[in-house]
């Protein structure tokens, strides 16, 4: 185990921050935190980290107890069979169907329900009721209930109860999973399009460095089409940079001696000189990934009501069950009382509420970011609910931050067709998201672009070159 950790101790495979004491093993060569056993095991098991290691690995159980619990209602069915007829099932084989149903339940009980359990003991034994105790405890008791009914060789058996209540949480949790994994995805893929190496200019020459060597006031050379690796301020050149995937901007901004640019943007036409004016944790794509980690531990609402109910009607259910068995055991019917005392923590358990609402949590804010809007919090999208204006600050909020060519003006003397294609022919050499927006438009008419000689492209101002001649 390791030593008591800070808030900014998280661990190697899911990211939860580690307060307490954590589990240490060794991962390509250095020790990691975890704060599991269950982590570790998903990361050896799927090779993926933080919620698509997850998400495989809950997606890899779920398969597993589908097939197994699909099997158990199959040869249930027989059983139920008394029920809308007088057809019962012979003695003679319900006993091998009942063990039958027994050993296909077996494994969902160990796959599924154990995590589980786990879990939720974990979480008592800090104080904390989860609806995960009663999933738990419902699907345990149903099957406890069927394990007695098969030993003693009559009563009723509820193995499909007990496996199906497994399987379909797992498949909530692993829905859930995947809307985190979807969540951030957009937000990943912002952080990872930082480049691994950096042109770092020195006064003997230029050397190319890991971006992780890369330090404030250290000089970077950003050539045309390169992202930029490092918060920093222009010293020498001009450009212009794509600055959409961090701050919505629909048009690239021209940058020239004295402006800022920041890391992960894309240069577009022209080579600048950058000075590192924050280290790698200030810079806004860090702020960024930080945000992301904000938005998977802040508590929602929901789920703060979710473990309020819980707290409240699990010892509930706990004093029923209980009140139950001493009833019977008063009775002097020690098996009935377990039977039916087993049978109310069965009917109790809340699977819907437990695979629901983390699940709609997670869908809005999947979805938000879908559409490019980040959501910081499960809480702040359930207060959208009650908001009546939204006010934006510039018109390129709203924007999709693509182009589309509407109409084309030729000069006398010239078609629209001419025009286009001397257009298209220039703008194919140019990172411009308006020359995208031309080549697009001739590619849609069948304007074939023609070859271009000495193309140069004016930062701010245009592109040139000689086409057909001219």
């Amino acid at each position: 185990m390791g030593d008591r950790g800070s808030g900014k101790v998280r661990c190697y495979q899911c990211g939860l921050p580690l307060t307490g004491r954590y589990q240490v093993h060794e991962v390509e060569g250095k020790e990691e935190p975890f704060c599991c056993t269950g982590c570790y095991l998903v990361l050896r098991v799927t090779g993926r980290r933080g919620e698509e290691g997850l998400s495989q690995a809950l997606f890899g159980r779920f398969g597993i107890g589908l097939l197994l619990s699909m099997n158990v209602m199959l040869f249930s069915t027989p059983f139920y069979g008394g029920i809308y007829s007088s057809v019962e099932v012979p003695p003679d084989l319900a006993t091998p169907l009942r063990y039958l149903l027994l050993f296909l339940s077996l494994p969902v009980i160990l796959i599924l329900g154990y995590p589980i359990l786990r879990a939720s003991i974990w979480a008592l034994l800090k104080g904390k009721v989860t609806t995960e105790l009663l999933i738990s405890f419902g699907a345990i008791a149903a099957f406890i209930i069927s394990v007695y009914s098969t030993i003693k060789g009559e009563g009723e058996v509820y193995y499909e109860t007990a496996t199906m209540i497994l399987t379909l949480f797992t498949l909530g949790r692993y829905i859930e999973a995947r809307a985190k994994l979807k969540a951030s995805g957009s937000l990943k893929r912002a952080i990872n399009t930082l480049p691994a190496r950096a042109t770092l200019l020195r006064e003997d020459g230029m050397e190319e460095v890991e971006i992780e060597r890369i330090r404030r006031g250290d000089r970077l050379i950003v050539k045309a089409g390169e992202r930029v690796p490092a918060d920093g301020v222009v010293v020498e050149g001009r450009s212009e940079v794509d600055e959409s995937l961090l701050k919505g901007e629909s048009l690239p901004l021209y940058k020239e001696k004295g402006d800022e640019v920041l890391a992960g943007t894309l240069n577009l036409n022209g080579n600048l000189i950058v000075e590192v004016n924050r280290e790698r944790d200030e810079y806004l794509i860090s702020r960024v990934e930080r945000l992301l980690n904000e938005l998977r531990d802040r508590p929602s609402d929901i789920g703060r009501l979710a473990d309020r109910i819980a707290s409240i009607f699990v010892p509930v259910v706990v004093l029923l069950s209980s009140g139950v068995l001493f009833y019977w055991i008063y009775r002097g019917d020690l098996s009935t009382g377990i039977m039916r005392m087993l049978t109310v923590v069965l009917i109790s358990c809340p699977c819907a509420f437990g695979i629901s609402a983390p699940l709609a949590l997670w869908r809005g804010l999947g979805e938000g970011l879908r559409r490019g809007i980040v959501i910081r919090g499960g809480d702040i999208l359930e207060n959208l609910a009650r908001i009546k204006t939204i006010f934006f600050d510039k018109t390129g909020t709203l924007t999709e931050g693509t182009f589309r060519l509407e109409e084309v003006l030729p000069m006398e003397g010239m078609d629209r067709s001419d025009v286009l294609r001397v257009a298209a022919s220039l703008e194919a050499f140019s990172l411009h998201p308006m020359g995208s927006a031309i080549l697009q438009e001739a590619k849609r008419v069948g304007v074939t672009p023609a070859d271009v000689d000495g193309f140069r492209s004016h930062p701010g101002l245009g592109v040139e070159g000689v086409v057909d001649g001219k």
